[in-house]
């Protein structure tokens, strides 16, 4: 997705503040890991930072066209190291937990936002499936590792972030008519009672139409009445 950006230098479609979230929920997870001194827990959440940086690294490189490097950089190093000197040596650890658990919250549950859109045009364009699958599979990686070391911290985001995102899977697949059953029912928390999966857009259009056809053929006879008149009037 980065890359494709890169090539055509349009940045529309980065999902700028999932970036964003990730590399804040990064920099928490290896504030966690040095205070709990869990080396699987840092490195990954390490290395989940950097592919941050490269997209958001990318992003820069289109908006700004290849500019303002110096500035970006250092206002990078500057919040990176001074949010991962101050959760790891300075907040206590349940208060770090819960801003890991708060803002993976917000990181899982940010594309719901388009869910409206989705369901009422039945496209899933909005959520990757490759991204979301691999969601999947990496909260449920963690959401064992967690049991296993019996990490209250590590294990309530990650079950949180495989319900949400095997949520997403599965409005993937009804939007791909994958699904036995119907998931238009969730219309109605976006104001919306419609179920057939086409939105109220669809309606108001069709009723437009319907009254702009009406409209014409009554024209049209008003103009044939009179056509007639004239005609008899002539003879």
């Amino acid at each position: 997705m980065v890359m494709q950006a890169v090539r055509r230098m349009r940045a529309q479609n980065l999902p700028l503040a999932v970036f964003k979230s990730q590399a804040i929920c990064n920099v928490l997870g290896i504030s966690y890991g040095l205070q709990i001194h869990n080396a699987a827990v840092l490195l990954t959440n390490m290395f989940g930072l950097a592919c941050q940086i490269t997209f958001l690294t990318g992003h820069h490189y289109i908006r700004t066209a290849n500019q303002e490097w110096f500035w970006f950089s250092t206002k990078f190093a500057v919040m990176l190291n001074s949010s991962i000197y101050f959760f790891a040596r300075v907040l206590p650890i349940n208060l770090l937990g819960q801003a890991i658990t708060i803002f993976n919250i917000i990181l899982y549950s940010s594309p719901l936002i388009q869910l409206g859109g989705a369901l009422r045009r039945r496209d899933s364009s909005s959520f990757p499936l490759g991204m979301t699958s691999m969601s999947v599979a990496n909260n449920a990686a963690w959401t064992v590792y967690a049991l296993l070391i019996e990490d209250i911290v590590v294990l309530l985001p990650s079950i949180l972030g495989y319900e949400l995102s095997f949520f997403q899977v599965l409005v993937i697949l009804w939007c791909r008519g994958l699904l036995p059953f119907d998931l238009s029912y969730l219309l109605i928390f976006y104001g919306n009672h419609n179920r057939d999966g086409g939105g109220s857009e669809v309606e108001e259009d069709t009723e437009q139409q319907l009254q702009m056809d009406e409209d014409t053929d009554s024209v049209t006879e008003e103009v044939e009445m009179q056509s007639s008149d004239s005609i008899k009037s002539l003879l």
